[in-house]
């Protein structure tokens, strides 16, 4: 016998029913069973095929068993639930490199969390983390039907979690320039009351999808800020911004006599999207 399985315009299987296809029968009485294909099937979706099965060339006219004989089969369909992997086990699998363009391994020791001394915290925060590096690493995903680019995983106090960057801008917006009531309407380096901090969590939050939004978690957002030293490109790096951000630094560094005397009650973190 040969068969021919067929998904649209795509053959699954020219060959013969022969050994290599063989699998244990499934139905009472049957004498013999072969396994055309294997596949995975989506929530919620559906996949149509179309089976011919005829007599191959080699059989001929002496073949007495096969002349004149009547063959009954069926298809059986054999399922299992394939538990789906989460985003974040699905970048813990993906292979790290040391070198050049890729997915690489960061990790912080505990001795430098110094914000706090709750101990659960300390040890989501100190987790190796994974973090995409290079010109053009293979990042992209399709999220809210927008391409965005995984940046990692990041240690959040409330466990590991993935951190995505729109691979198109929404926007130039300011930070808080327009509607700030302190420091004579320059702003205030308070995330709480800026507008930014507005437009990102309700206004552009609200135009997501249903199923995006349910793919956002609340976590706890370092806003930890400059210690008073006045950094430049040649003196910073990735390293010091992570310590300054986890840092109990409020940002409230104030030369002038103007804008010094504001009443903001600066913070270095707090829950957000």
């Amino acid at each position: 016998m040969k068969a021919n399985l067929m998904e649209g315009n795509v053959s699954k299987i020219t060959s013969k029913l022969e050994s290599s296809l063989n699998t244990e029968p499934t139905i009472e009485g049957a004498l013999s069973a072969y396994q055309l294909l294997v596949g995975d099937l989506g929530p919620n979706e559906t996949k149509e095929f179309s089976l011919r099965i005829w007599m191959h060339s080699d059989v001929t006219a002496n073949d007495k068993d096969s002349m004149n004989a009547v063959y009954h089969g069926k298809i059986s369909v054999i399922t299992s639930y394939k538990e789906l992997l989460t985003v974040i086990e699905t970048i813990q699998n993906i292979p790290v490199v040391t070198s050049g363009v890729g997915l690489y391994e960061v990790s912080h020791n505990a001795a430098n969390i110094t914000f706090t001394d709750d101990t659960n915290m300390i040890q989501n925060l100190k987790q190796t983390e994974r973090r995409y590096v290079g010109s053009d690493p293979d990042n992209y995903v399709n999220f809210n039907n927008e391409l965005w680019r995984i940046i990692g995983l990041v240690n959040t106090p409330e466990g590991q979690r993935v951190k995505l960057i729109r691979n198109e801008a929404i926007g130039i917006y300011s930070w808080d320039i327009t509607t700030s009531s302190v420091n004579v309407r320059y702003g205030v380096n308070e995330w709480s009351l800026s507008d930014a901090h507005d437009n990102l969590n309700y206004t552009f939050y609200e135009n997501l999808l249903e199923k995006t939004k349910e793919m956002i978690d609340t976590v706890t957002w370092n806003t930890g800020s400059n210690d008073g030293i006045n950094y430049s490109y040649t003196n910073i790096n990735a390293n010091t911004f992570y310590n300054l951000e986890r840092s109990n630094n409020t940002g409230k560094i104030c030369r002038s006599s103007q804008n010094c005397n504001d009443t903001v009650e600066r913070t270095f973190c707090g829950p957000e999207r």
